[in-house]
């Protein structure tokens, strides 16, 4: 079996703080089963010029690897204006890559992806010029 559903989202929130995010409050780990086996994790970063990525991930660990249920990856500016966003949510019914999708702009323009990890999404904002 894969480490514990905590374990395994701390171990990502510190990938978020590698890549120059901080947290400016706690972020929320909630643990859904008994075993510890599905937990939910709800965090906002911050990074140096101000933009924001909001984490939300569902992950399962009762196999033996992780397995992200649900998740969602919202990258935004300063300003609050979205960047682009990941998730899985289950309502683009006609895109190919269904329910995996991105969301790109103010204007939030849906677009296929297939799955995403969360070193991808930092690895874009990353390459982002400042």
């Amino acid at each position: 079996m894969a480490d514990s559903a905590r374990q395994y989202l701390q171990t990502v929130l510190r990938s978020v703080e590698a890549y120059g995010g901080r947290f400016a409050e706690t972020p929320t780990v909630e643990v859904l089963t008994p075993e510890d086996t599905k937990a939910l994790v709800e965090a906002i970063a911050t990074f140096p010029d101000g933009s924001r990525l909001a984490v939300s991930v569902l992950v399962d660990t009762s196999g033996s690897t992780p397995v992200w249920r649900k998740y969602r990856f919202h990258y935004m500016d300063a300003s609050n204006e979205c960047l682009f966003r990941y998730d899985n949510a289950p309502h683009h019914l006609t895109i190919a890559t269904f329910p995996y999708h991105r969301h790109e702009g103010p204007g939030e323009k849906v677009m296929e992806a297939g799955p995403v990890e969360l070193l991808d999404v930092l690895e874009e904002i990353r390459r982002i010029p400042r």
